[in-house]
């Protein structure tokens, strides 16, 4: 992952995208899985490849993980005009996370920049 991320940084994403699904067909550990999905749907955003990033971000994962893989959902469907779709990922991201998960105020400015009610 971490040459991922430095092939981002030098913007080669299509290593990059090689890496991290590498990593997750690979990894044996669950988190380091569902990170690598995250970053991997990221990657395939980066691309305009909303489809494969939906699809990577459909699997199951971690309950920890809940409110990120739908906030990045949110933001692929945001990325692909459906405004709609995307303020019911942001509900739902909002919905799963602590009152002090200080991320939480990321989610309310996307649901605020859509219009609407927060919760």
């Amino acid at each position: 992952m971490l040459l991922a991320k430095l092939n981002v940084m030098n913007k080669d994403l299509k290593s990059a995208q090689s890496q991290l699904e590498w990593a997750v067909a690979n990894s044996k550990e669950p988190a380091v899985k569902d990170l690598a999905r995250l970053h991997l749907a990221g990657v395939q955003l980066d691309q305009k490849q909303y489809e494969a990033a939906l699809k990577t971000l459909a699997g199951s994962h971690s309950d920890a993980f809940a409110f990120r893989f739908e906030d990045m959902r949110g933001d692929v469907l945001m990325a692909q005009g459906k405004k709609a779709e995307a303020r019911e990922a942001y509900q739902a991201a909002f919905g799963k996370m602590e009152k002090d998960n200080p991320y939480r105020s990321i989610v309310e400015l996307k649901l605020d920049a859509l219009g609407g009610e927060t919760k």
